[in-house]
């Protein structure tokens, strides 16, 4: 069975490497990888490693409507010359030409991981139709949530047959293990009177609700003043949570942190006491994962894998969407109920549901059962 996977404007996705390593049991299947990206990936390098195909098509996100119509006659052509059994997208950008090319290719199984799930409902409502036109080309499409899955039924109208719910893996090896002399010194430059450290690890844009976290901060601050709040990311929004912060005069207490070397993250997870994360409608949250095999307590809006994993006041906290109040409740009910880390409940949660070899061995029984 040959399975091509597509990815858009990523040319290094963490679980393709994954899935690569774990795919060398399985002689029975062949995987290529279609990478549409403006600059050639790295990942075409690294396939080749496992004896895999890897191809890149030019495409230039800022010119995305041209760009898709480009990529459409090449993906056409590979897809007949390399003749997958599946087609296999998982970003937007890629979606649209790679299912259509594919169908045009009789490629008779396309498959979509729905990882922009609600994004273009919400913040670019003039791309919902191609959202549509996507499930329509797809023979199948993978929820990465019960609450994606949930809103591809009622808000895009989608089969429910059609529709298979497959959380998200990531390696757990590396967030199982911190460096500890790292670990010290985060603790240090973040937490020198031992605060307790609420951290965000996210982009800067609407979607992960900045405003809120620092509303939220601002509030349980009027209770506890032992509290430091730490975020980390770029993006858009960055500076302007950067004047709110100092409008609210809380820069003492939330810190813009620099970038963090993603082969170590591990070590901020561990130096947290807890993890906030405000989203709304987020299909999966990676970081939400990560934090938990990492033992931290998540305090989240009901965003992706938070209403499935979180058991609420066990191993985090479950607050109402758009409402820092509720969050702040969160932040104030782990700051009165600390039990010595690794909290073990988030740990034991996050190995059951979020192991990669798990979200693997998913899609490969998809594959044989489709």
């Amino acid at each position: 069975m040959h399975v091509s996977y597509t990815i858009a404007n990523n040319g290094s996705v963490p679980y393709f490497s994954w899935f690569m390593q774990l795919a060398q049991a399985h002689k029975e299947l062949h995987f290529s990888f279609v990478v549409l990206d403006k600059m050639r990936p790295d990942l075409l390098d690294e396939v080749k490693k496992y004896g895999y195909d890897a191809y890149w098509i030019p495409f230039d996100a800022a010119k995305r409507k041209t760009s898709m119509l480009k990529a459409l006659p090449k993906l056409f052509r590979l897809f007949r010359r390399i003749k997958p059994d599946v087609v296999h997208a998982h970003l937007f950008d890629d979606s649209v030409p790679a299912l259509l090319a594919a169908k045009l290719a009789r490629v008779k199984k396309r498959i979509i991981t729905k990882q922009d799930t609600a994004f273009h409902y919400y913040y670019a409502p003039k791309w919902v139709k191609m959202d549509r036109f996507n499930n329509h080309n797809a023979t199948k499409l993978i929820a990465v949530s019960t609450e994606a899955r949930d809103f591809i039924l009622q808000k895009e109208k989608c089969p429910e047959e059609k529709i298979a719910m497959i959380h998200h893996g990531i390696d757990s090896k590396q967030f199982l293990q911190p460096y500890r002399e790292e670990l010290a010194q985060i603790r240090k430059q973040y937490a020198p009177n031992n605060e307790f450290l609420i951290g965000t690890l996210a982009r800067f844009i609407e979607w992960k609700k900045y405003r809120h976290i620092v509303e939220a901060a601002a509030i349980a601050l009027e209770k506890n003043s032992d509290l430091r709040f730490v975020f980390w990311g770029n993006g858009e929004q960055k500076e302007e949570i950067r004047q709110l912060i100092i409008q609210k005069k809380l820069e003492d207490k939330i810190i813009m942190a620099d970038y963090y070397p993603r082969d170590k993250i591990q070590n901020v997870y561990y130096a947290l006491d807890a993890y906030l994360h405000a989203a709304f409608m987020e299909p999966f949250g990676f970081v939400l994962a990560e934090a938990m095999f990492c033992g931290l307590p998540v305090i989240s809006t009901p965003t992706g894998a938070a209403k499935d994993a979180i058991l609420h006041k066990e191993n985090g906290y479950l607050a109402e969407y758009n409402n820092p109040s509720s969050l702040a409740a969160g932040i104030d009910y782990f700051y009165h109920n600390k039990v010595p880390k690794p909290w073990a409940k988030s740990q034991e949660t996050a190995l059951e549901m979020f192991k990669v070899d798990k979200m693997f061995e998913k899609y490969i029984a998809l594959y044989k059962k489709i």
